[in-house]
């Protein structure tokens, strides 16, 4: 009688690995667009922080600071909040205001990822650059997305 092997013919095997690399040529993009996307949640929490800040300010003077776009002025300013480790996904805030009397009642932050930095930021590696804004009335805007 014939004695019967144990294992996997050449045919079984090659037929997984083109079952693994289909699924892998899918899954990739998703995985790096997910990962691109949380990247983008950095600018959207050093806006909201930088929003929170400023709305702290006014509540205790009555009007929002004018600074001139200088962030270290702002009442509870921690760049470890405004700031990651994440090197693909620095963002440089700037606040700026019609005005800079005590009667302003609008700002605008804008959190635009920091191409000149170093390493350069830039979250999906393509040209496009990364840029949020998020104004008085708490309304967050993607100018440019750099993901999609």
């Amino acid at each position: 009688m014939f004695k019967r092997h144990k294992g996997f013919t050449l045919i079984e095997i090659m037929i997984v690995a083109a079952i693994v690399a289909i699924l892998a040529s899918v899954a990739y993009p998703v995985y790096t667009n997910r990962v691109a996307k949380s990247r983008q949640v950095v600018a959207k929490a050093a806006l909201e922080a930088a929003r929170l800040a400023m709305e702290n300010y006014r509540a205790k003077t009555g009007y929002y600071m004018p600074i001139n776009n200088e962030l270290t002025q702002l009442p509870g300013y921690d760049p470890g909040i405004w700031k990651t480790s994440d090197q693909r996904a620095i963002y440089e805030l700037t606040i700026t205001q019609p005005t800079t009397n005590r009667n302003s009642n609008y700002f605008l932050v804008t959190a635009v990822c920091d191409p000149d930095g170093t390493p350069p930021c830039n979250i999906d590696s393509d040209p496009a650059v990364d840029e949020w804004t998020i104004d008085s009335t708490g309304t967050m805007r993607n100018i440019q997305n750099d993901v999609d």
